[in-house]
């Protein structure tokens, strides 16, 4: 889909196991750029300067990432794989994709990178959601509730 957004750019964050590989694959495209790990204090940048937040996971037990990236109202697109549609309503506040299937994933990050105003919707419906969801008050109350279902047990 790249030539259909010569505006866009792909930034893979994070580490690869193999980089030769990762290199051949993106084979110097002008619009796709590798960084390197970075310190979890780093994180806010990168998550703050993205237009769309794609979690590709094969296997993923919850994404922290997607939770961060949801706080900050961006538009997130993940694996609909284990945990992470715990965290994106598909079509609410994000998309799913069906796990390697690349058609899937082109065809959502089409979808939002074609449509302003439905990255400013899902980003929305993400951010209230994890104001509501994942507040400090909330965490304490789920970990009081798990303690005490545990402790009754």
């Amino acid at each position: 889909i790249a030539s259909s957004h010569p505006e866009w750019k792909l930034k893979i964050l994070g580490w690869f196991p193999n980089l030769e590989e990762l290199n051949k694959a993106i084979n110097r495209h002008p619009q796709i750029y590798h960084h390197k790990p970075v310190q979890h204090q780093e994180m806010p940048e990168h998550i703050g300067s993205c237009a769309i937040l794609v979690l590709p996971s094969r296997s993923e037990a919850m994404g922290r990432v997607l939770v961060e990236a949801m706080a900050a109202g961006k538009p997130r697109i993940g694996s609909n794989v284990d945990g992470i549609p715990t965290v994106i309503n598909d079509g609410v506040d994000g998309l799913l994709f069906e796990p390697e299937n690349v058609d899937d994933l082109a065809e959502k990050l089409d979808m939002l990178m074609s449509n302003p105003d439905l990255r400013y919707k899902l980003g929305k419906a993400g951010e209230i959601r994890a104001r509501q969801e994942f507040s400090k008050e909330e965490y304490i109350k789920n970990l009081t509730n798990f303690y005490n279902e545990v402790l009754e047990k």
